[in-house]
């Protein structure tokens, strides 16, 4: 099964399946599910939201009686509305039919206001008094301008108690910086996989983790007379003669011979540091870990003796900081990756562990490593040499500034909402392009650079403004883009008609107010909803305007204001005709609908079809096997015509 989890997925297995079961104590858990547009996303040809609701579905066979489980979806019923989230199954014990029913429903539509999603799932577990989880699975950044890393501390001040996994797919290293803070200063995992491979190493990762985090297992059954008490003591050390470590390691006993597969029968597991256990006298072979430090080997426990095993990991701590500038204070939302230092025949490294804390922290085996630290856009690296038994401290110099955009709509008006930036390279290649280096969707963009200059893109709707900035090391530069935009509000009326419109089409063409030299106007944007809201560069446009889609058409010029809300009505000409056959004809039947000149406005082969007719006379022609019925007939705007004819004789 593990193998066909997707890479969003892996905490959710593991953080559902690897809880203690039935002896255990009750636990409460809310699922945070990612529903925003992105979820259409595709990997490897199948589309993100189908292979989360497959996932969902091979877990919750495997959820153990003593967990309930609560579902969050945000972004699944509207585009725009950051309010978009939902409980959509409320805490309690799992029924996989009906949890499925729901989760099969969801469909992703609209933005990702994680942040304020996980503020009302932690809302939700509060009022229990019993551990409380949440999972947020995400396949990108926060888009409604809030920020994640703040919500751990506002939670924690308001005296709400709670774990947070954060598991994201598919995201860069800035976008994991971004939301990976959620689980860092919770005291939860953050769990990253690009591709199948990575998930395997990952998941091994997750399952100890998460089995450190545990509840004290229960009593283990009485002993039998011949034990007489704890006959098995482990510890670990960094380097030989190095103080025993005193929190961390994590250990796993297992039957000493493997069986044909390779594989070993687990014993017993601890997650205690120092681990005094009982357990019958003979060989064990004994897995420790402590976070990428891992040492493995056989033992054996003598009868009537206590056997006293000293692990040495071989192992240093590595320790990290970034600053913006030499002499600068550390940056607080710094993201630490470390690699191997050799790298493949690809000119790769092998990746190490990850960290999402302003500070990174890593126990590693002893040896020589790449570290590189990343500040949103800004990065660096350097090779780290970390020693058995000693603290390495390492500052990494990003040379880095932060950028702040925003954009308003004329000169000294209120900030824009729905924007989007994008930052790119200032200088052009040879073909004229510039790099993308990043983007973001708040309305106030802040962005972490490297010093140096680039060029920024504001688009708001169709208007988009362009302009050069600079970024200094260690400086917070401020720019906002005056934008010259105006927003255009188009409806529909149809003269004559008394009561709403039919649910018919509706489309509106928006091009240009003027000419080219060839007598064309430029086409601007379109739009089919009934009623939308357009943002376009101030200045003059032509509408064209659609009510369904056989001859109804009306054009009108407009004028849209910089940050002024332009509404126009258009005004339509039309009636609303429905043709139905009369009888159930055995041939096969087509409707053709011609104007008084004889042109073609409709044909189908449906018996009942209903039509958008401007005003003026028609022929509607009912064509059965060869035969062919006729009948003229006159719409007038805001008529509603009810045409039945029958089969020729």
């Amino acid at each position: 099964m593990f193998k066909r989890i997707v890479a969003f997925s892996l905490f959710l297995f593991t953080a559902l399946v690897f809880l203690p079961s039935a002896q255990a104590q009750q636990r409460n858990v809310m699922l945070v599910l990612d529903a925003s547009n992105s979820m259409w996303g595709q990997i490897d040809g199948k589309n993100k939201i189908v292979i989360a609701r497959d996932v969902v579905r091979d877990v919750l066979g495997d959820i153990p009686a003593d967990m309930s489980l609560g579902v969050i979806a945000y972004g699944h019923r509207s585009e725009g509305d950051c309010g978009d989230i939902e409980t959509v199954i409320p805490v309690g014990p799992v029924d996989r039919q009906r949890y499925m029913s729901v989760i099969d429903a969801i469909k992703p539509k609209g933005k990702t206001p994680l942040t304020e999603a996980v503020r009302r799932a932690a809302e939700e577990l509060r009022y229990s008094d019993v551990p409380s989880t949440v999972i947020l699975v995400s396949d990108g950044i926060e888009t409604c301008n809030a920020d994640p890393c703040r919500l751990a501390a506002d939670l924690e001040a308001a005296g709400v108690d709670f774990t947070v996994h954060v598991v994201g797919f598919d995201v860069s290293a800035e976008e994991a910086a971004s939301f990976s803070c959620l689980a860092d200063r919770t005291g939860g995992q953050f769990f990253q996989a690009r591709n199948a491979g990575e998930l395997t190493d990952a998941l091994d990762t997750a399952v100890r983790e998460v089995a450190a985090t545990e509840p004290e297992p229960a009593p283990e059954p009485a002993p039998e007379p011949a034990q007489t008490g704890p006959n098995l003591k482990l510890s670990a050390v960094p380097t030989e003669g190095a103080e025993v470590l005193s929190s961390g390691p994590y250990w796993v006993i297992y039957e000493a011979d493997a069986d044909q597969n390779g594989k070993r029968k687990e014993v017993k597991r601890s997650g205690s540091p120092v681990a005094t256990l009982e357990v019958a006298p003979g060989r064990y072979w004994v897995e420790v870990s402590y976070k990428q430090a891992k040492q493995a080997r056989e033992i054996e426990v003598p009868e009537g003796a206590v056997a006293d095993e000293v692990f040495v990991l071989g192992a240093g701590r590595l320790t990290a900081v970034a600053v913006p500038a030499e002499g600068a204070e550390p940056l607080e939302d710094a993201y630490w990756t470390l690699y191997g230092s050799e790298k493949d025949m690809q000119g790769k490294r092998q990746e190490i562990a990850r960290s999402g804390s302003a500070k990174g922290d890593f126990f590693v085996p002893a040896g020589t490593y790449w570290l590189e630290g990343k500040y949103k856009s800004a990065s660096g690296g350097k090779e780290v040499t970390v020693a058995a038994g000693k603290l390495t401290e390492e500052t990494l110099v990003l040379g880095a500034g932060i950028l702040v955009i925003s954009a308003t709509a004329t000169e000294g008006g209120e900030p824009l909402d729905d924007m989007h930036f994008t930052v790119y390279e200032a200088a052009a290649d040879l073909s004229g392009k510039r790099k993308d280096v990043t983007r973001s969707g708040r309305d106030v963009a802040e962005f972490g650079l490297p010093a140096g200059k680039y060029l920024v893109v504001a688009r708001s709707g169709q208007a988009e403004v362009s302009t050069e900035v600079e970024v200094v090391a260690n400086q917070r530069t401020e720019r906002t883009i005056v934008m010259e935009v105006g927003a255009l509000k188009l409806s529909t009326q149809v003269a004559g008609l008394s009561g709403a419109i039919p649910d018919v089409g509706f489309r509106y063409e928006i091009e240009s107010g003027s000419q080219d030299m060839s007598g064309k106007r430029k086409k601007i944007t379109a739009t089919a909803r009934q009623e939308p809201v357009l943002r376009l560069p101030a200045g003059s446009y032509r509408v064209i305007a659609r009510l369904g889609s056989q001859n109804v058409i009306a054009e009108a010029d407009v004028s849209v204001p910089a940050g002024q809300l332009s509404e126009i009505t258009i005004e339509q000409q039309a009636g609303f005709v429905r043709f139905a056959v009369d009888g159930d004809p055995e041939e096969r039947i087509r409707w053709e609908i011609n104007d008084a000149a004889g042109k073609q406005i409709g044909a189908t082969t449906r018996q009942d079809v209903s039509y958008v007719l401007a005003p003026g006379d028609y022929e509607a022609r009912l064509i059965v096997g060869d035969k062919t019925a006729t009948r003229a007939f006159t719409v007038a705007s805001g008529q509603t015509l009810e045409i039945g004819m029958a089969p020729a004789q």
